[in-house]
């Protein structure tokens, strides 16, 4: 689908930028330095939140930002393996390393 996007916005394909995934949805913790205890340390600060996290509601379709490949789909869980209901993690691998 991210695909048929693009073509029916060429601009998207020839600016170079990504599609948002989830038109209109909710940010719910943005990348970047974060208070939150439970983000590991990076880039020299304690905490640091390295994705998006987006919110919206059950059954909502989620697209790729670019055309790629799915390395990662899986519900979200703790170290231990407990799942902690904050929704869904997916990777997906892009051209030129993104």
């Amino acid at each position: 689908q991210t695909a048929q996007l693009i073509a029916e916005d060429p601009v998207l394909a020839a600016t170079g930028r990504l599609l948002w995934p989830i038109p209109h949805a909710a940010i719910t913790q943005g990348f970047g330095p974060t208070p939150y205890v439970f983000e590991a340390s990076y880039a020299g600060f304690p905490h640091f939140h390295t994705g998006i996290d987006l919110a919206v509601p059950l059954g909502t379709p989620v697209f790729a930002a670019a055309d790629g490949v799915v390395v990662l789909a899986r519900p979200m869980a703790d170290s231990g393996g407990q799942l902690v209901g904050y929704g869904n993690y997916v990777i997906v691998q892009h051209d030129a390393g993104l």
